[in-house]
């Protein structure tokens, strides 16, 4: 309500001037931004005296201990403060397995430490903790084996609500509950009305005025079990005497209560343990899934990489103050639908990235070539009408009113993407099954589409960078998957993309990476884990399922006795180059575009060169052109590179289909429990959207698994 926000500004307000006294008169002993009443006793100390942030944090510390907060917990903590300071405390004092603060003034929408992936907050009400008719909960129930509320359960709207939802909608079945409270002292006549105002006035509702009998009949009530309260009402209003009135101080007393959630019809089932080998975004996506599930409190989830950081932003840069995603991370709207959910679910900042591009090269004569993408609907059309030519673009209206959707049963009828060239444009590309007829134009696509149809050379230039494929490669792709995508793309609108339709992760994909960690119990990065077999052990630890995660290439090394389709799975590897090389750009400066795609005939592939200037318009990178290059034509000078980094990517052939369900029936493997996620386990373009989709599958089959009666 107004008033209690009021109320707790006021607090925040005095906490601060409290803390600037102490700090002029000596140097503070931590800098947290505490705000609350304070443990005041040299006991509680260590046997020093209290200033006031050492005060907050004795009754910190008291409340953790009363909840016997421990490595194994899982931590939910009610009304943390505006900074996230408390849960960093709880955290890294009782070592928890992770935590969450959740406060309605928090100054950003959601927020975690950037060391720590177990560590989060997010603006939020108790009073969203449980289902209602208008939201959903804020998370799952089991999530969370504790909750605490340090000082400020007395200011909810209902005290007694917060704990029936803790109970019902938040604990796991023995969960426990921890919180520190003003109460009435016990007298035999009720507290005097003008008490009972002053502490309206204080931002508590009448409501939460309980006694310590009413806090455990109400609690016992609602079927909390072992309720223990404590009173410490003398340390804490020490601090407080001769600011709040004693009058007042002595109708009131402070308590520590903890009490433990009802147990339920059946105990709790062991935890199991679960390996993930892999941080790609497939990995941390089963993560996720696994430590937001109804059964996260059962789960103790581990994940094992190879590499010295987590692989979704593992080769990430700093570039001035920018962090620069290598390869660089986007998603466009019409195809990546769950991995934009994702986003949206998570709270997940995004900026809207340019997508004016440059199409340039030489033909097979050697003369110069250069066809643009740009920023604006009118210039685009201009470029269609004077450029393409009538003709052309009506032939390419004619052929992308054919794409069809996803799953659409039209898609199966054209086998390839070089069949539908053919088809539509009479083109015979280099790599397509039926080259050798003799029929149309045949040669590499460049060469082709170059002058004959600009149309087709932008399209196919996109879906090669964009694929990281060869042009043979992309006219042997399956058209099932190739045009549903070009569908999404608003391709069939003569648009590769919408406006403001391509977004990235602000500041960086880092942000994403620590939020799917979130719950996970270990990373440990610098682990190679070669020949799982069916014990299931990993440096000597046994667990109940594992998820292998990697690159399909390397699912043999991982887990001993895999079949040969894994093995069939092919990749195209790509370099990717972070310089400051201008050559790598097009020749004239006047056609920089944000995205510069190079296609010279005689090249088997594109080489693609952002312009980070352009893509990052807000950031400080240094005062120089900066770029990101992939697939280059040649290194940039070794003066001018800052980085050099290495990617596979998967390409789908005809066999793709097959491929993927051969896969799902490997999954699991019955008493074997080991399980298979990647972009290469699902049907689609192997992109972030399909790493995604499959480890959520993979997670909702283990989970099946492992508890079939849940």
């Amino acid at each position: 309500s107004a008033a209690a926000a009021a109320v707790s500004a006021l607090q925040r307000s005095v906490s601060a001037r409290l803390r600037d006294k102490e700090a002029a008169a000596r140097a503070p002993s931590n800098s947290r931004t505490w705000c609350n009443l304070g443990l005041w006793t040299a006991s509680a100390s260590g046997g020093k005296g209290s200033g006031y942030n050492e005060a907050c944090e004795n009754l910190a510390a008291e409340l953790g201990r009363a909840a016997d907060l421990g490595a194994a917990d899982g931590v939910l903590a009610c009304g943390c403060g505006s900074t996230g300071d408390e849960v960093r405390y709880y955290r890294e004092t009782f070592g928890l397995r992770h935590i969450t603060g959740i406060d309605p003034s928090l100054e950003k929408a959601r927020g975690g430490d950037e060391d720590d992936h177990n560590v989060r907050w997010m603006r939020a009400e108790v009073e969203d903790l449980a289902s209602s008719s208008t939201s959903s909960p804020l998370f799952p129930r089991g999530y969370f084996d504790k909750v605490i509320a340090l000082d400020n359960v007395y200011h909810y709207e209902s005290k007694d609500r917060f704990f029936r939802d803790c109970a019902n909608a938040v604990l796991p079945p023995g969960g426990t509950v921890a919180v520190s409270d003003i109460v009435l002292t016990e007298r035999n006549r009720a507290a005097p009305a003008w008490v009972k105002l002053a502490l309206c006035l204080m931002g508590i509702p009448r409501a939460n005025m309980w006694s310590v009998k009413e806090y455990c009949e109400r609690l016992e009530s609602i079927g909390y079990v072992d309720v223990k309260v404590r009173a410490i009402g003398e340390d804490v209003f020490n601090g407080w005497r001769g600011i709040l009135p004693g009058a007042l101080l002595r109708h009131l007393d402070y308590v520590i209560v903890v009490a433990t959630a009802p147990a339920g019809d059946r105990p709790s089932p062991k935890k199991k343990r679960v390996a993930i080998v892999g941080s790609g975004l497939a990995g941390l996506a089963t993560a996720h899934r696994l430590a937001t599930s109804a059964t996260a409190s059962d789960i103790v989830i581990d994940v094992y990489e190879a590499n010295e950081r987590p692989g979704l932003s593992g080769s990430s840069t700093f570039i001035g103050d920018q962090l620069v995603d290598v390869p660089a991370r986007m998603a466009a709207l019409g195809y990546y639908d769950r991995y934009l959910e994702l986003l949206d679910e998570l709270a997940i900042p995004t900026a809207v990235v340019r997508t004016d591009s440059s199409f340039y090269g030489t033909d097979a004569s050697g003369d110069r070539v250069c066809h643009f993408y740009d920023r604006t609907s009118i210039a685009n059309l201009y470029n269609a009408v004077f450029v393409g030519g009538p003709w052309r673009l009506w032939q390419l209206v004619s052929a992308l009113s054919t794409l069809p959707r996803a799953g659409d049963a039209d898609a199966s009828k054209i086998t390839t993407f070089g069949d539908w060239l053919q088809e539509h444009f009479n083109l015979w590309p280099k790599g397509n099954p039926q080259e050798n007829e003799g029929k149309g134009k045949g040669g590499d696509l460049p060469s082709l589409t170059c002058h004959e149809n600009p149309f087709v050379y932008i399209m196919v230039g996109s879906l090669c960078w964009m694929l990281s494929c060869t042009y043979e490669q992309l006219a042997r792709y399956p058209a099932d998957i190739v045009l549903p995508y070009c569908r999404g793309l608003n391709m069939s609108r003569l648009g590769l993309f919408r406006q403001g339709q391509v977004v990235r992760v602000v500041p960086s994909i880092r942000v994403l990476e620590q939020a799917l960690l979130y719950g996970v119990n270990h990373l440990s990065c610098g682990n190679s884990v070669q020949a799982i077999d069916e014990s299931r052990s990993i440096n000597g630890i046994a667990y109940d399922a594992v998820v292998c995660a990697t690159e399909a290439k390397a699912v043999h090394r991982v887990v001993k006795g895999c079949t040969d389709v894994f093995g069939e799975i092919q990749y195209h590897p790509s370099e990717v180059y972070l310089h400051k090389d201008v050559g790598l750009m097009p020749p004239e400066r006047s056609d920089w575009r944000c995205w510069n795609v190079e296609m010279s005939t005689g090249r088997p592939e594109p080489q693609l060169t952002f312009h980070l200037n352009a893509y990052f318009s807000e950031a400080d990178l240094g005062g120089e052109d900066v770029f990101q290059t992939w697939s280059p034509v040649r290194e940039p000078h070794p003066m001018l590179t800052i980085r050099r980094s290495s990617f596979q990517r998967v390409v789908h052939g005809r066999d793709a289909r097959r491929i993927v369900s051969e896969i799902d029936k490997l999954q699991g493997g019955g008493e074997r429990r080991i399980y298979y996620a990647g972009s290469y386990a699902v049907h689609g373009m192997g992109l972030l959207e399909q790493a995604l989709v499959s480890g959520e599958k993979v997670a909702d089959l283990l989970i099946g698994d492992l508890f079939p009666d849940q």
